[in-house]
């Protein structure tokens, strides 16, 4: 770490010598940030308020990117579509899919992930109904019509078979809020899991991986969370909702996270790891978090990494409720 903290400075000044500010190079990479030359900027705007557009997935097809998101069905959280070319101005096309009338996703189905693998898109989501969390599946041929599988593809603890080799206590009330992504002909589906904690005290929500060849044949990688909660930092009540980008030969993941219990009242942001492997170990940024920390509730949380021409950007629920967004930018 302290060789590449070496090789960001000595690009610096050689800017610098050159009559040049890093604002004149190339844009910033994650890279730089781990190096601490860049940072995340927070930007005014907001985006999609119009139709409640917020925690977002994104897929670049084409010159267009698709923005999955959670939207209201009757006050219940359902799944939305929209469409951006420049990240700024987002076409709605409407809620696509939603909770079912019985089973275990009656209550609600979003908090949507998708990837597309040859002409097939799957779409990873949570839902809950006489489940309280599961990760449930859906496909499509088009991207805009999908189809659930009847059944969760992952489940929690307490509705698992019994296994002595797996230690599934983290994840014993639910799990979800699920990421998908696919290499080398394996997905790899994150998801958080809330139960125990490893140190003690109340319930949290911590990540955990699966992966596999077949979406209907996860294996859950190690025996608990691959990112878990700390003792008392910014980070000490949930490990949440997350998006992983691979730079290089690494893999930068900005997660969600917060202070203890409740959480309508728990300080929240978005920080940064990074990993050899989706499947870890996984390095925590010394300098987290990345975002602002709200002073009391929800905000700066929902983070996605969206890429608009050069700049990357991090989108994210403001304080506000709204999405909101910050660009990587030199320091």
């Amino acid at each position: 770490m302290r060789l590449r903290q070496t090789i960001g400075l000595c690009l610096f000044f050689q800017l610098v010598a050159l009559g040049l500010s890093p604002t004149d190079a190339a844009e910033p990479t994650l890279d730089d940030l781990w190096a601490g030359t860049a940072k995340f900027e927070v930007q005014t705007e907001s985006f999609g308020a119009d139709f409640g557009m917020h925690f977002l997935s994104v897929l670049y097809v084409q010159e267009s990117i698709s923005v999955f998101h959670i939207i209201s069905d009757n006050g219940q959280p359902a799944i939305g579509l929209a469409t951006t070319t420049d990240g700024v101005v987002f076409k709605n096309l409407g809620k696509i899919l939603t909770h079912s009338d019985k089973g275990w996703d009656s209550r609600f189905a979003s908090f949507p992930s998708v990837v597309k693998v040859g002409d097939k898109w799957y779409m990873v989501f949570e839902g809950a109904g006489d489940s309280p969390g599961d990760i449930g599946l859906a496909t499509s041929d088009d991207g805009i019509s999908f189809s659930k599988h009847p059944t969760p593809i992952l489940i929690h603890a307490q509705r698992q078979p019994k296994d002595p080799k797996l230690s599934l206590g983290w994840e014993r009330n639910n799990i979800g809020t699920p990421s998908i992504y696919y290499e080398d002909k394996q997905f790899y589906v994150f998801y958080h899991g809330y139960g125990v904690v490893a140190g003690g005290g109340p319930d949290d929500c911590q990540v955990g991986i699966a992966t596999g060849a077949d979406l209907l044949k996860l294996k859950r990688v190690g025996n608990g969370p691959i990112l878990r909660t700390t003792k008392s930092n910014w980070d000490s009540g949930t490990i949440g909702k997350r998006s992983v980008m691979k730079q290089g030969n690494l893999y930068y993941m900005i997660f969600e996270g917060s202070t203890d219990q409740p959480y309508d009242k728990a300080k929240w942001s978005s920080g940064l790891a990074r990993s050899k492997a989706y499947t870890g170990p996984w390095e925590r940024f010394e300098k987290n978090p990345v975002l602002p920390i709200t002073n009391g509730g929800f905000g700066y949380d929902g983070p996605e990494f969206v890429r608009i021409g050069e700049t990357l950007y991090v989108y994210f629920r403001s304080p506000k409720s709204t999405t909101s967004r910050a660009a990587l930018v030199w320091k």
